[in-house]
């Protein structure tokens, strides 16, 4: 069974602020960048199972996965029923204690 995906406004405001970056720089690097935010989360979504597991989640149920083509990128999501709830897309350098405070 193939999940639907949902963004959270969090994990939206990442994609578009990350987009924003690299379009500054280049154009095609922001073309490819969102086409891999959008080939792994269809991934995910029909293997959710694929990710680690995010330690830092008392409830266990936040995975994460670096993007295919841009491995200094993670993706955060949730299995939530039939869909999957992208929490958060964000650099490796990123603390990830403090992604999810306040989460929507």
């Amino acid at each position: 069974m193939t999940l639907r995906p949902y963004y959270t406004l969090k994990a939206k405001k990442d994609v578009d602020e990350i987009c924003n970056y690299f379009d500054e720089r280049s154009d095609s690097v922001a073309d490819r960048f969102q086409q891999q935010v959008n080939e792994t989360v269809q991934m995910l979504c029909r293997n959710p199972d694929i990710g680690e597991r995010f330690r830092a989640d008392p409830s266990g149920q936040t995975r994460y996965r670096t993007l295919m083509k841009f491995r200094n990128y993670m993706i955060y999501y949730r299995r939530e029923n039939e869909r999957l709830q992208i929490l958060r897309i964000v650099h490796s350098a990123r603390d990830d204690k403090t992604l999810f405070e306040n989460h929507n």
